[in-house]
């Protein structure tokens, strides 16, 4: 359900991606923050998250260094600067990862799929989405949410402080 909506970081896309100058004040850089809902008729969801962190500098490698996923796997990696792929390590506690070999240029990558159950009084409230990092800290290079409901699904979207460009279908 995801595809569309997904992104794939290709060794072209890598290299396109600016270095720490660009950025003097950030520790990282959010390369890929994309999430996919889709509420089933049931009222049963199914939702796709898809990260990619730059490393700028040696202050976001222990931020960066730990990855919880809530569900199945897609993609867990870490790319080195010089293109070489890391498989992360699990951690100890339930669906969480040490990514290796961080260092100024290296991307952790994941991406991961989550079933939900249907609430028993079928109001469903999404978590909060954020465009940006709240804090101000962050760059974000493309960032995505997309809701996906079925047609004639009743449904009430509340925006707050967004004034980005929106696809509604």
């Amino acid at each position: 359900f995801w595809i569309p909506y997904d992104e794939t970081l290709t060794a072209e896309d890598l290299r396109k991606i600016p270095s720490g100058d660009a950025y003097p004040e950030a520790d990282s850089l959010a390369v890929l923050d994309i999430a996919v809902l889709m509420i089933h008729r049931d009222g049963t969801t199914s939702e796709y998250i898809h990260q990619a962190m730059k490393v700028l500098s040696e202050a976001s490698e222990e931020n960066l260094a730990r990855v919880r996923t809530t569900g199945e796997v897609v993609e867990l990696r870490t790319l080195q600067p010089d293109g070489t792929e890391l498989e992360p390590v699990p951690a100890l506690g339930q669906d969480s990862f040490v990514m290796p070999g961080l260092e100024p240029g290296a991307i952790t990558e994941y991406a991961y799929r989550h079933d939900s159950d249907a609430f028993d009084d079928w109001l469903f409230r999404a978590g909060p989405f954020y465009f940006q990092d709240f804090n101000f800290r962050q760059p974000f290079l493309l960032t995505r949410y997309v809701l996906l409901v079925p047609p004639g699904f009743d449904v009430d979207v509340i925006e707050r402080g967004f004034a980005g460009a929106k696809d509604v279908e």
